[in-house]
């Protein structure tokens, strides 16, 4: 797209429910040439990745926006913005109390199922395939290069093991939850700057239009980084693995992936070399935060009672390759689909009262009515949606959970500081996108409209004046 870039009088800043609803405010920037049409970096605090994919969207979907923003939800909206060819590096800057994926950076391509015309991934990691979203780069086409770095904000927060929330918070049964999806438990994590390599260009038809993407150079390294091998065994232990540990061991080369050795934690300036390294490879860059970032609950943990959502957790429990070899991942992406597949009908028949059919295996069918039979009695004031089950099935397979910890007001201000300190070492932003995620119960509703003012406070504080839309419903004051 062609054009010389406009620039706006002041810092536009959206703030939405849905984190999904900030796509059209970043598109919209886009076709009024604000944001450039393609190399943009996306700096995304959240307590959750965001990066999951629809599993039926078809890939060709992307390049119709109005048919993609009504297919999205608040978990899947990223990565056909990168399909789409807009966003090239995406810095996930999470809370301490977030693991859904391993920190440090790493190079991935996203594209176009040859069979399915599906949108796939190939990152190996147990957040994709324990919804069976990777596929090998070779069964993939119209495929676009993504830089992901994964970083945790360093503040003076303790991650707390009680998953006990205030006792005056009151769940909301009006809104459902949507899916985030759940985290694949790490054994270890690690951090990291992006690896010096080039990204090829892609052929795909989509990018007729667009300008090729310049080879990467040498990125900053903080002293203490290091280059890295290909290495699939590290995707493997995080797959197998299903739990995590409090420790930091020395860390490892991974594939893709450059990490700190001998740091208890991220630092301060680990996280600002990483943001400004991606902030430098790209065109511009979209700064966003979810509210959820800064107090976060899992409202699936107030739905159901401990004993069933265990039983849950055995159900949608995921089960790793056996090896790091191509045909082992194959097989637990097949494995998987089967056993989702037949848990979302079993569901649907145990709820309706209905037969068994041959597509649901007796064990199966007989593990899923057991479950319904018990969670039953302590859901009398609303019909079971089997719909609502799967969701929150999905959301803590592999024995992982959902991030949840409700910060205290001084855990809520540590992290405020930390922001605002980091975001003042960096480049400004094109725009800002913000989501309250309360609607859902993700940012506790007791505490959002107080995080609202005060992030909109550090960010008069770094950027000055802003532009500021409050793009959603029972607005508040800013």
């Amino acid at each position: 797209m062609s054009g010389k870039p406009r620039h706006f009088s002041d810092l536009p800043v959206w703030v939405v429910e849905d984190h999904n609803d900030v796509l059209p405010h970043i598109y919209r920037a886009i076709s009024s040439r604000h944001l450039p049409y393609q190399g943009v970096t996306m700096l995304h605090f959240d307590s959750h990745p965001d990066m999951q994919i629809a599993t039926e969207l078809d890939a060709d979907t992307v390049f119709d926006k109005y048919e993609l923003f009504s297919a999205l939800s608040i978990e899947n909206w990223i990565l056909p913005a990168v399909y789409a060819g807009h966003i090239r590096h995406l810095v996930w800057i999470k809370p301490p109390w977030a693991d859904q994926l391993p920190e440090g950076s790493r190079q991935v391509v996203v594209g176009k199922h040859k069979e399915s015309k599906k949108l796939r991934i190939t990152w190996p990691d147990g957040y994709f395939m324990s919804d069976c979203l990777y596929a090998p780069k070779e069964d993939l086409e119209c495929t676009k290069d993504l830089s992901v770095d994964v970083v945790t904000m360093d503040t003076d927060i303790v991650p707390r093991q009680s998953n006990t929330a205030p006792a005056d918070f009151k769940t909301k049964t009006d809104n459902p939850p949507q899916s985030r999806n759940s985290p694949n438990q790490e054994s270890c994590s690690s951090c990291g700057c992006m690896p010096d390599r080039s990204i090829s260009q892609s052929t795909c038809a989509s990018d007729r239009n667009t300008q090729s993407l310049e080879s990467e150079g040498a990125v900053l390294a903080k002293s203490g980084c290091r280059s890295c091998k290909e290495n699939k065994e590290s995707d493997l232990l995080r797959l197998k693995n299903s739990s995590k540990t409090n420790d930091n061991p020395a860390l490892s080369e991974t594939e893709g992936t450059q990490t700190y050795k001998g740091h208890d934690k991220l630092t301060s300036d680990d996280v600002c070399v990483t943001a400004s390294a991606a902030m430098e490879r790209g065109n511009a860059t979209i700064l966003d935060i979810d509210l959820d970032f800064f107090s976060t609950r899992n409202p699936f943990k107030e739905i159901y009672p401990e004993t069933q959502f265990r039983q849950l957790e055995d159900l949608y429990r995921f089960e790793g390759p056996v090896d790091d070899s191509e045909s082992a991942l194959r097989d637990c992406t097949d494995e998987r689909a089967t056993q989702l597949k037949e848990l979302e009908l079993a569901l649907r028949l145990v709820i309706n009262g209905e037969e068994k059919t041959k597509e649901v295996s007796d064990e199966r069918f007989k593990q899923v009515k057991s479950f319904i039979d018990a969670l039953r009695p302590s859901l009398t004031s609303e019909p079971l949606d089997a719909e609502m089950i799967h969701m929150a099935g999905l959301t803590c397979d592999d024995n992982g959970e959902l991030p949840h910890h409700v910060s205290t007001e001084a855990e809520i201000d540590s992290l405020m500081v930390a922001t605002e300190t980091l975001l003042s070492s960096l480049p400004k932003p094109v725009i800002v996108t913000v989501a309250r995620s309360s609607h859902d119960d993700y940012c506790p509703p007791e505490q959002v409209d107080q995080i609202q003012q005060k992030l909109l406070k550090i960010l008069q504080n770094t950027y000055g004046k802003l532009d500021v839309h409050l793009d959603y419903s029972n607005q508040v004051d800013s």
